[in-house]
Order: C-alpha cells, then sequence, then structure tokens
C-alpha cells in the first residue's frame, strides 16, 4: 500500500507521517517513508546527515523523471506551459525552483511504482498531488480551478490520500511563526491570502472524483473518515485506523 499525505503548510504532515511511520501494523506488515524506501532500495541508507539525504533523492527524482519522461510528457507539458503564463510577478527563479520540484516529485512517484511494495505500506510526504500546492497556490493569485482539473486529470495518484485539514485561523497562526519561503511579504494579508489560497486548492483536490474516492480526510478534532464510501474500500479502512492508531500515540 502506498499512502500520500497531503494539507497546508503547517497542518502536521510531517509529524503524521513520523508517527505512522512509527506505528508498525502487524509484524509482516513495514511502514517506511516514500524518502527511507528509496534510499533503502538505492542503497543509500548510510547517509545519515538529511542535506545529504536531501540532495540524494533530488538526484534520484530528476533522473527517473528524466528515464520515464515519455510516460508523463502530457502532465510536464501542461506544467510547464502553465507556468510560463502565470503572472510576472512569480520570478523565473521560482519556477525554476517549482519545476525541479515537480519532475522530483514525479520521479520518486516512478521509482516507488517500479518497485515491489505488496508487503510494505510505503508513506509519501508532498508526493505528486502536492505538485499542486507548488503550482496553484500563490499569495497573489487566485488558484486557476479550470486548469486544477487539468492537473487532475493528468497526475498519477497512489493507493490511498490523507487530507490532513485544519482551520485557516490554526495555519494562519502557526505560518506566521514559522515563515515561509514562498510568501515574499511576510504581511498578515499575505499570510492570510497564500493560505486561503492553499485551502481551496486541497478541498479542490478533496472532492475531485478522480481522487475523492481513494481519500481519507483527516478532520481538526483528529476523526478520520472516508470521503465517499466504496464496497470496496477495505485498503482505506485499513488506511484510517493506522491513521487513527498514529493520532493517539500523538496525543498520548
Amino acid at each position: 500500500m502506498k499512502i500520500e499525505i497531503i494539507g497546508c503548510t503547517g497542518t502536521g504532515k510531517s509529524t503524521l507521517m513520523n508517527n505512522v511511520v512509527d506505528f508498525q501494523y502487524g509484524k509482516q506488515t513495514e511502514i517506511i517513508s516514500g524518502n527511507d524506501f528509496v534510499l533503502r532500495q538505492t542503497h543509500l541508507s548510510w547517509l545519515s546527515h538529511r542535506t545529504f539525504q536531501s540532495i540524494a533523492i533530488n538526484i534520484i527524482g530528476l533522473f527517473w523523471c528524466f528515464h520515464a519522461r515519455l510516460k508523463y510528457q502530457r502532465l510536464l507539458d501542461f506544467a510547464f506551459r502553465y507556468l510560463q503564463q502565470l503572472s510576472p510577478s512569480i520570478t523565473f527563479r521560482e519556477r525554476l525552483k517549482i519545476s525541479r520540484i515537480m519532475a522530483r516529485n514525479i520521479g520518486i512517484h516512478e521509482f516507488i511504482e517500479s518497485r515491489d511494495t505488496a508487503k510494505l505500506i510505503v508513506v509519501i510526504d508532498e508526493g505528486t498531488l502536492h505538485i499542486a500546492h507548488y503550482l496553484f497556490v500563490h499569495e497573489s493569485i487566485e488558484p486557476d480551478l479550470k486548469q486544477l482539473q487539468r492537473f487532475v486529470e493528468l497526475v498519477p495518484c497512489v493507493d490511498v490520500v490523507v487530507h490532513l485539514r485544519s482551520s485557516i485561523d490554526t495555519l494562519i497562526e502557526r505560518t506566521q511563526v514559522r515563515g515561509h519561503k514562498r510568501i515574499t511579504e511576510g504581511s498578515a494579508a499575505s499570510i492570510k491570502s497564500f493560505i486561503e489560497h492553499a485551502i481551496t486548492t486541497f478541498n479542490f483536490l478533496e472532492s475531485s472524483p478522480e481522487i475523492s474516492q481513494k481519500m481519507l480526510a483527516i478532520n481538526p478534532d483528529g476523526q478520520a473518515s472516508m470521503v465517499q464510501r466504496q464496497e470496496h474500500s477495505s485498503i482505506i479502512e485499513t488506511a484510517r485506523r493506522i491513521i487513527l492508531a498514529s493520532l493517539v500515540t500523538m496525543q498520548a
């Protein structure tokens, strides 16, 4: 099973992923983060420093995106065209960074898909769906929902998507404390605008028929529910039990 955790900046995606990984669901099912899985498969688990791990993940992701570029040609073409059409307020350097992150995430997805994960639960923080946050969430530009729908139609998706929700007030407060590299002004109005655009984007992803059937939503109160009930949703129910158990561990 492969799980991607999505949500606005400050929702606690990394914290949830780490707790899910720490919670081992049964003796025969190992839970591992996407990055650790990639490093293990490439015999780079010996890299202990986060900077070196990040560099390795970037190189591997970019290589695998190039290797599978024809498979994802339509998505890549769409994303590059969209970036070119953005307002001049989005600098060339920022567009280049978004392009790199997008290619890396696609490449890591392709790498994991090419490996046998039948006896594993791989948890991914910032996977292919999170590319939407980089493409469509900007402080001065509202998300283009028509283009976002096109993105949904093209982007590959894992087995289960976990949308970690949070209230706008909480997200604004955390962003004010932590800051964010993509919020250039740093004013209260800019932060609020950025967070509102992020919430709009992730709510749209959650409501999309292509994704909602794989979606598990986590509310601020810790309740987890399937967005769309399915007769054959045992895999999502398994993910829900794991998430709830890890949330209990976090609160203990």
